[in-house]
């Protein structure tokens, strides 16, 4: 009875440590060749769940990764785009002042002509009256 107990006790120690690699072999067909098998069965599963988790893991890092990346191409052409639009918004700034001016200037040059009609139209009013 000890041995097969010792054996059991160090398969499940095994298990517990973390260690899943072993192989169970028995060829008892007693009790104790049962609950080799059941802890075989176990850590053949246990082995399996480990892999499927790492699996997943390494999905999520993966994904993880990806997410990182495309936010961080996100963020520089946000940047870029508010950099773009700053360049805008101060070059219609610049145009609406140049805009302004030719205005004024347009303004300018119609009080300029109205006031050169008016003294033409003096000058030949003062020349008729000579004539």
């Amino acid at each position: 009875i000890r041995d097969p107990l010792r054996e059991a006790d160090a398969l499940a120690a095994r298990i517990a440590a973390g260690d899943l690699s072993g192989e169970i072999r028995t060829d008892r067909s007693d009790e104790f060749g049962s609950l080799l098998r059941s802890l075989g069965r176990m850590s053949e599963s246990l082995a399996r769940m480990v892999g499927q988790v790492r699996g997943s893991t390494d999905s999520i890092a993966t994904g993880s990764t990806e997410i990182a990346t495309g936010n961080n191409d996100l963020a520089q052409r946000t940047e870029q785009t508010s950099s773009d639009l700053q360049a805008t918004a101060s070059e219609m700034d610049q145009l609406t002042r140049t805009v302004q001016q030719s205005a004024e200037n347009a303004r300018q040059a119609s009080a300029l002509a109205a006031n050169a009609s008016l003294v033409a139209e003096r000058g030949g009013q003062v020349v008729r009256q000579v004539v």
